[in-house]
């Protein structure tokens, strides 16, 4: 049996897995652990630990460690660890683009009426100078050029 504890750096607290049987009834003949580090940024949250039957390429790869175990007269034992790492982001990205695009939806709104009440009284002007049935003097005067002639 075999328990495993972690340190978290930045706040000192300590996590420990739950003891895991390596050797004896139960156990694999080659066993594999399999730790977990669950994160947050730079902080440990938690730890745990499995055992598991060793791959067949892991036995390849380290055919020492495979005889050690069979024999029952070595002894430390060595184990195969495997680490993986879970990583929780402590800001949700998808509610954060639900928040982001209709608060710029709504920001480029509210430009666009900023900007249509600034020109609502010139463009009032030019709708009325177009569809008049009467053409003004100012109108005229437009209409012929600056040197006043028709074209």
């Amino acid at each position: 049996m075999v328990r495993m504890a972690f340190r978290a750096l930045a706040t000192g607290d300590r996590h420990l897995t739950p003891w895991v049987a390596l050797l004896g009834q139960g156990a694999p003949a080659v066993p594999l652990v399999q730790v977990t580090l669950r994160r947050s940024g730079e902080e440990l949250l938690g730890a745990t630990a499995e055992v598991e039957e060793a791959p067949a390429e892991y036995q390849l790869r380290h055919p020492v460690l495979v005889a050690e175990l069979r024999n029952v007269s070595h002894w430390p034992k060595h184990v195969l660890v495997h680490y993986r790492f879970d990583t929780r982001n402590d800001v949700d990205l998808d509610r954060g683009l639900y928040l982001l695009f209709p608060a710029g939806l709504l920001a480029v709104l509210a430009l666009c009426v900023s900007a249509l009440r600034g020109v609502q009284p010139k463009l009032a002007q030019f709708l009325a100078d177009v569809t008049a049935e009467s053409t003004t003097g100012a109108a005229a005067v437009m209409w012929k050029g600056p040197q006043g002639k028709g074209e």
